[in-house]
Parts: C-alpha cells; structure tokens; sequence
C-alpha cells in the first residue's frame, strides 16, 4: 500500500492533511452538505473570493498575512473535495437506483 507521506514531498503532504482537517472541522459544524451544483458554485466562489482578497492584501514579509492567505486557499480546497464528495455520493445513488431498476425490468428510469 502506497502511503501519501512516503510519495510527497513535505509541503505537499502538509498542504493537503490540512485540507483534509478543514473538512473534517466542516463535517463537525455542518454535517453532510449536499447542494446543488448552483449552491456549491456560490459557496466556492465565494471562499475563492476570499482567498483573492487575502492574495491581494497579502505582506510577503508578515508570516501572519501569509498564514491568512493559507488557511482561505485551504478553506478553498476543502470546499471543492466537499463538492466532490457529493458529485461521487450522488454518482453511487443514480447507480445503485440504475441497478435496482435493472434487477427489476424498470428500463426506463
């Protein structure tokens, strides 16, 4: 089994165990979010907004203003795995309804 710690580089591995951690802080404030495609867009664009107000206001010498552009490029990320998760739960459901209607004879749902 591949481990992601022993393919990634350091700050690759860091980056994305902390888009993981944002959602799972997301799934204990929010539980299972499922949305359109319409709502997901403007919940995206919107820390993708934020993400941009940060890169915009950002010191490249005050760690602190680098860390704020940080944490709203991982809020970004972890919306869009968030997004994906429903794409893939809602894939798994229109299959599993396929399967049943195939078991069934029911062509045409």
């Amino acid at each position: 089994m591949v481990r992601f710690k022993d393919v990634w580089d350091e700050e690759t591995y860091h980056a994305v165990e902390d888009v993981v951690h944002e959602r799972l802080r997301q799934e204990r404030l929010w539980g299972e979010q499922n949305y359109s495609n319409y709502k997901w867009s403007a919940v995206l664009g919107e820390e993708f907004g934020e993400a941009c107000k940060a890169a915009l206001e950002v010191d490249e010498f005050d760690p602190e203003s680098r860390g704020e552009l940080r944490r709203e490029l991982i809020q970004v990320a972890a919306v869009a795995v968030a997004w994906v998760e429903q794409l893939d739960r809602d894939s798994c459901w229109c299959g599993a309804i396929k399967d049943h209607a195939d078991d069934h004879g029911l062509t045409n749902v």
